[in-house]
């Protein structure tokens, strides 16, 4: 009887490990969600809609290639809130809707992000209002059917079944775009490879430490540390080059008053604008005929712009670029 009870277990466990079975899925949810890669994604905000389905036809009418953005890509677009990386976070494709995520306002109160505005996405890089928005990942076993929403103005990931919420489509680059070519919300230096840039939630590693060893830390990664400006094209609220000057307190409508552009500010054990983060990020050394020789940086903080001479006995940040 006891040999019985056991085949029936094991048959029981392999049906659900099983792909196509009846209870096939469930299992994904005890393994952190995959991040999602939305580099390769043109991202379009196109208004507002009353339910999914009229968000989906209003991607798909803008022609061949567009369609509503799926949870998952949503995500990917947060600040360092139930992103892809957030493993507490179970609101993905196949979940039903208790794997909702309440976002950061529970804790901090809406528009309380590190985006423009005090949203939780850079609104820079995705165009858009700071709003719910609409994705095209529907709920399991939801009654009345319900499509996954994101929150940007707190963060939370929701089922809904109607209400006018936000439409972001998305479509592949082409090839011209995704060898380096212009797009949305992109400024100077776009093109080069930064070290997390925006629309990669992935936490890479980053180089902090003194000069040398940050330098060695780059060339290990198979790049190299930026210039004065290729570091300051990742600024926002300063004037352009050669003057670079900042508002004087910090950023004008950032609450953490941080002058790296949204999307750059954030990365495994840094935030920009808190206080107990190092701010200075250096830049290449120059050429060796300045003399004394010393090695500039660039305080993200408060936009100065200074350089240390050898001995660099400094911790400061290496955010290495190719």
């Amino acid at each position: 009887m006891n040999r019985t009870i056991f085949l029936l277990v094991l048959v029981s466990v392999v049906a659900c490990l099983t792909p196509g079975s009846a209870t096939a899925g469930w299992v994904s949810f005890s393994v952190v969600p995959k991040a999602v890669d939305i580099k390769g994604l043109v991202v379009s905000d196109e208004g507002q809609a009353r339910s999914a389905a009229i968000a989906s036809a209003m991607c798909m009418g803008k022609g061949e290639g567009w369609r509503l953005a799926k949870v998952e890509e949503l995500r990917a677009m947060l600040l360092s809130c139930n992103d892809m990386t957030n493993s507490s976070c179970r609101a993905v494709e196949g979940a039903e809707a208790s794997a909702r995520c309440e976002g950061c306002g529970r804790h901090k109160g809406p528009y309380q992000g590190a985006g423009t505005k005090g949203c939780y996405v850079d609104l820079d890089m995705y165009p858009g209002a700071c709003r719910a928005i609409w994705s095209s990942t529907e709920v399991r076993n939801s009654n009345p059917k319900a499509n996954w929403t994101v929150d940007f103005a707190s963060g939370a990931v929701e089922a809904r079944a109607s209400g006018v919420l936000g439409v972001k489509c998305v479509k592949p680059k082409s090839a011209a775009t995704a060898s380096g070519g212009s797009e949305p919300g992109a400024g100077a230096f776009s093109s080069l490879d930064w070290d997390n840039p925006p629309g990669d939630p992935s936490q890479g590693e980053i180089c902090i430490g003194q000069y040398q060893d940050v330098e060695a830390c780059c060339k290990r990664k198979g790049k190299r540390l930026p210039s004065l400006d290729e570091l300051r094209s990742l600024m926002d609220g300063c004037n352009p080059p050669p003057d670079h000057v900042c508002t004087p307190g910090g950023h004008p409508t950032r609450r953490d008053g941080c002058y790296l552009k949204t999307g750059y500010q954030s990365f495994k054990g840094y935030s920009c604008g808190a206080e107990d983060t190092v701010h200075q990020f250096w830049a290449s050394d120059p050429t060796p005929q300045q003399q004394p020789l010393s090695a500039p940086f660039v305080n993200v903080s408060n936009g100065h712009v200074s350089a240390r001479e050898k001995p660099y006995t400094d911790i400061r940040v290496g955010r290495c670029v190719k």
